[in-house]
């Protein structure tokens, strides 16, 4: 962690108690027109162990200065933890240190089996992008490190593949299969010598060369370990409809840019399109797919990537799951210091953990209507064409975009015990006053949030289901009644 990273947490909590980010002018509450969206098809819920469970965890799991040892932290068991990264699978001729992870898996397997609180934890395993691409030779532009595989080469290398996944099917907490980021490995070698197919289709192009690549997995996991779910993380948003062939769970991921270490200055709501691009692309493609949002939770990261403060991981927590992602993913604990673990990972884990009935209930988006349900801030209807979270790939350029980022986007959902949660986030920078209006056969009378309990509401029968709801910026509520 940098040094004095801790200083603007403590700073904002005096700012807000004395006033001092008070200057900012609150967006007005607007003259209430609300149009109801018709209703959504729901992604499936993830099941574990034959139930249905909502996916909350971490890449990486082990408590800080103790990596590669297979040891669990206590507080992301009490925070509601579920699921997590459980080592890599890797080729043969891989780096030292990459063949250590694989050392780490094979201790968090044997742990899945003997320690009991491993018993309730979906496993996921990460293979690596080289079983499929090789290493370039010398004759290759320098800027091009990975090849395909082919002939005699593909085939050991497809044949070693279906060994690991063999010997992993017989560990039931494995849920998944992790890719990291295919599009980025296979892009520098598809735009420089494929230049033809890469210029007619751009950064579709891309992702039609990974499919044809990686599509001979599928098969392997099929017959290797049936039931297990292909869940790549795919970077760029303009990949995730081209990609779907390969994925039964997209899992998409997206870390803002530092913008001077402020809070709320960082271009946060690129996560909320980016998930709304990817449970979009995800419901379009049928096949039961689904999604788990992948946000970042680390405080020591080269890149110049933003390091959240806990508001902030609310907002990257919560914006997914309004745009209808079935789980929260985040990257990556071990780089995360003790203290940004305590002060924001688990406690930004435990707010979703608490609703976790609610985020597997009924679907009710449709009852519930706001008059900020569209984009009146410019930043929030502009977008790159990708987000590629590496150096060597350009975000290329500021695009006006067909279904821009609302103001405000939200979720209705229907616990078992027929309560609703209503979740909503401002995705802007501003502070914003914003009329709802519910329409559920039980019209809410007192609400209470449940991420901050003092804040409540009170609907008069007169007022006919409406009510207004002060935001902070990028702030999130989550009203039950």
């Amino acid at each position: 962690m940098k040094k004095g990273r801790f200083f603007p947490y403590l700073l904002i909590g005096i700012l807000c108690c004395a006033g001092g980010l008070g200057a900012m002018e609150t967006v007005p509450v607007q003259k209430a027109e609300f149009h109801f969206q018709a209703k959504r098809t729901p992604l499936p819920p993830l099941r574990f162990k034959g139930k249905p469970f909502f996916p909350l965890g971490v890449f990486d799991h082990e408590p800080a200065g103790a990596l590669h040892t297979g040891a669990l932290e206590e507080e992301f068991l009490a925070s509601g933890g579920n699921i997590l990264k459980a080592g890599n699978i890797c080729h043969s001729a891989d780096a030292e240190w990459k063949i250590n992870a694989e050392k780490e898996l094979s201790v968090v397997l044997e742990l899945s089996r003997k320690d009991p609180r491993y018993r309730e934890i979906a496993l996921l395993v990460e293979f690596d992008n080289d079983f499929i691409m090789g290493p370039a030779g010398a004759d290759a532009p320098p800027d091009v490190k990975w090849v395909p595989r082919t002939g005699a080469d593909l085939e050991a290398s497809l044949a070693e593949f279906a060994g690991k996944i063999r010997k992993i099917s017989r560990y039931p907490n494995v849920l998944g299969y992790l890719l990291d980021e295919p599009e980025n490995t296979v892009n520098p070698w598809f735009s420089r010598m494929c230049r033809a197919p890469w210029k007619k289709g751009g950064d579709a192009g891309v992702a039609d060369a990974v499919v044809r690549l990686y599509g001979v997995l599928t098969p392997i996991f099929r017959k290797e370990h049936p039931g297990a779910l292909r869940m790549p993380i795919i970077a760029w948003w303009s990949a995730y409809r081209h990609t779907a062939e390969l994925y039964d769970v997209l899992v998409p991921d997206e870390y803002p840019k530092d913008v001077n270490g402020k809070e709320f200055a960082s271009d946060l709501f690129n996560v909320n399109y980016d998930a709304a691009m990817a449970v979009t692309a995800a419901r379009n493609s049928g096949g039961g797919r689904s999604v788990i949002y992948m946000p970042a939770c680390f405080d020591n990261c080269s890149g110049g990537y933003h390091y959240n403060t806990l508001r902030e991981q609310l907002y990257v927590n919560f914006a997914p799951i309004t745009r209808g992602a079935m789980g929260i993913f985040a990257w990556r604990l071990d780089r995360a210091s003790d203290f940004h673990r305590k002060a924001v990972v688990y406690p930004a884990m435990r707010e979703v953990h608490a609703l976790k009935e609610f985020l597997l209930g009924e679907w009710c988006d449709e009852l519930v209507a706001s008059d900020h349900d569209t984009a009146t801030a410019d930043y929030l209807k502009r977008f790159r064409e990708r987000s590629p979270m590496v150096a060597h790939v350009a975000g290329g350029s500021l695009q006006k975009v067909e279904n821009p980022v609302p103001d405000v986007s939200h979720c209705l959902r229907r616990h078992p015990d027929g309560r609703y949660c209503l979740i909503a986030v401002n995705n802007r920078r501003e502070p914003l006053d914003v009329r709802f209006k519910v329409n559920t056969p039980r019209p809410p009378r007192d609400l209470v949030d449940n991420i901050n309990k003092s804040d409540r509401l009170h609907v008069s029968r007169r007022d006919g289901g409406t009510f207004t709801v002060h935001f902070e910026p990028f702030g999130v509520h989550a009203y039950v009644w």
